[in-house]
């Protein structure tokens, strides 16, 4: 769920019966919201996509996002979070509260749960009012829901609007609290020999639970090539991160091409965003043929490549670090 854009949609190829079928294996929708629109949700099974991540952004809808999880547990990666447009609503201390509570249950029914939709959004603000939604609160909710994800080892899937700085000032800090890998294979080294209870007092404090969510999507990324360069950079969390790319809200900025060209070939993704299954199909087309234009790939190899990202970000060790 995304607003910001610099510039108006291209035109892009729909999607025809003609073209090949071999491709819609590959797709998987990272970031989509089919339950907004219920009267289309039956269409959902019959999508071409292979898969989607389907976002829950607040605890009105996370009954409906369980609902397509277990009727097409093959189609569908659900996620539930509280997304910046609505933490509004909750106290700072909402780890106290039934809605936390909730939030955990849900996720522990469905073991392959993202924690999604959640972030930081520097332009939200109240419909009738106009106020701003304070920052620091979207700041305090956002930890406490990666520190979840964190805890139960899930990916998270982030929304980020023009306040991409502070998005890496919060990543620094989760990446300085951890040890680098060569202080963690020291550590495990010292737990398996030590001969005094010092050495495995300070064996064990190294290797603390990690305090960071094992992969981390940024979804419909919108900010500059140098934080995508700063992010995957991070000296202990940098490989978690990957970038998401939609036709619907990146195709109209003119700097969408050169943030692609930034991310690693391994770390990129598509998706459609959108609220209505009825043109997920079309949206995937287009956000492949943007993400191959940037890249000079064929749809295929693009299709192919990405599929290969999804694997690896659904497939990840959890103990890793």
């Amino acid at each position: 769920m995304q607003t910001s854009s610099d510039d108006d949609d291209n035109d892009g190829q729909e999607p025809l019966d003609s073209q090949t079928s071999d491709i819609w294996k590959y797709f998987t929708d990272a970031h989509c919201h089919p339950i907004d629109t219920p009267s289309n949700i039956h269409l959902l099974p019959k999508l071409r996509t292979s898969q989607f991540f389907v976002m829950g952004t607040r605890p009105d809808d996370w009954d409906a996002v369980q609902d397509v999880a277990r009727q097409w547990p093959a189609k569908v990666v659900p996620a539930f979070g509280i997304h910046p447009w609505f933490v509004q609503h909750q106290p700072s201390d909402i780890c106290s509260t039934p809605v936390w509570s909730r939030l955990r249950a849900c996720l522990e029914a469905h073991p392959t749960a993202m924690v999604g939709e959640i972030g930081i959004d520097g332009v939200a603000s109240d419909r009738l009012t106009k106020e701003k939604y304070p920052l620091p609160h979207q700041v305090d909710i956002f930890k406490r829901q990666l520190d979840l994800a964190a805890k139960l080892r899930r990916t998270v899937n982030v929304h980020t609007v023009q306040c991409h700085g502070k998005l890496l000032e919060i990543v620094r800090e989760y990446d300085s609290k951890l040890p680098s890998g060569k202080d963690r294979r020291k550590a495990k080294a010292n737990s398996r020999h030590s001969s005094s209870a010092t050495n495995a007092a300070a064996a064990s404090e190294q290797l603390q639970p990690d305090p960071f969510p094992p992969k981390f999507i940024n979804h419909s990324y919108s900010g500059s090539a140098d934080i995508i360069l700063q992010l995957i950079r991070l000296p202990r969390i940098g490989r978690r991160f990957y970038f998401s790319f939609s036709s619907a809200i990146n195709s109209r900025s003119p700097k969408t091409l050169s943030r692609i060209r930034c991310v690693p070939d391994n770390r990129i993704l598509i998706e459609s965003d959108l609220h209505d299954p009825a043109g997920m199909d079309e949206q995937m087309w287009k956000s492949c043929e943007l993400v191959a234009e940037a890249k000079g790939w064929s749809m295929m190899e693009c299709a192919q490549k990405i599929a290969k990202n999804v694997h690896e970000l659904l497939n990840h060790d959890s103990t890793q670090h």
